[in-house]
């Protein structure tokens, strides 16, 4: 009985020196970083920079009137990338509140899954649960938090969902300024938006440019001329024809994902 044992401890011990002889596959470090994706949406106007506060400049659009944007300010929900194969990943919690004259327009977003994608898709609005919800529930830094966005009309029970504001002039040659308002508000006024292009993130983090072309609010399909029509809050049957005619012009071209790298 010992003699047997022997021999077995030594078949077993010859045969894990057998195995310690071979080379066993050493699997790859594992990415334990998180991949980001940075958003960065850039207001332009004719292809420029929007002027700087202040500074009196105005810029020119399609119908000869002159324009300067003093206030720009929209809230957007299911903010997500658009995967190859359609499904979606929603960004953060899908809700942002972006500024472009408050210099509110860079956002990261952590968690990012590897793979292929085919754009970014966002809605200029909110549902109706959330729009006519208590705004207050909402932490202070928050995008939905009213305090801080300051797009919530109380009386109303919703959101403002777009705030564009500033001053025209009908010529180059006028000597004088006028107003222009336009605020988007109410259910029906919600716009979906589908910025195609193709990227993948794999390895490395990205950073996502959204252009967003102002002059575009004005001129195309529908040439908005100022000096008739320069204020919309979204009330009564005029001026709620008129923001159609306005959110159909920023689906025609406001947006653009110009690039991911």
């Amino acid at each position: 009985m010992k003699k047997y044992s022997i021999l077995t401890l030594i078949a077993v011990l010859g045969i894990l020196g057998l195995s310690s002889c071979e080379k066993k596959p050493i699997d790859p470090p594992a990415n334990n970083e998180p991949l980001e994706l940075t958003l960065n949406w850039v207001g332009l106007i004719n292809g420029k920079d929007l002027p700087a506060l202040g500074t009196n400049t105005f810029s020119p659009k399609s119908s000869g009137e002159l324009i300067d944007i003093t206030n720009w300010a929209f809230i957007v929900s299911h903010l997500a990338l658009i995967k190859d194969d359609g499904d979606t990943v929603l960004l953060g919690d899908g809700y942002q509140w972006i500024s472009p004259r408050g210099k509110r327009t860079q956002f990261t977003y952590k968690g990012i899954p590897s793979g292929n994608y085919k754009g970014i898709s966002f809605m200029i609005g909110l549902d109706s649960a959330v729009n006519h919800g208590d705004p207050n529930k909402w932490p202070a830094d928050h995008p939905l938090n009213p305090n801080l966005n300051g797009m919530h009309w109380g009386w109303s029970g919703g959101y403002i969902f777009q705030a564009l504001d500033g001053l025209f002039k009908d010529t180059a040659a006028g000597s004088s300024s006028k107003g222009f308002s336009f605020h988007t508000a109410t259910m029906p006024l919600v716009r979906n938006y589908e910025l195609p292009f193709s990227f993948s993130i794999e390895k490395s983090s990205k950073t996502a440019t959204i252009n967003m072309h102002a002059e575009r609010f004005f001129s195309f399909p529908n040439n908005i001329a100022l000096k008739t029509k320069s204020v919309s809050h979204s009330e009564g049957t005029l001026e709620f024809q008129l923001m159609e005619k306005i959110l159909e012009n920023m689906q025609g071209g406001v947006f653009e994902l110009a690039d991911v790298k």
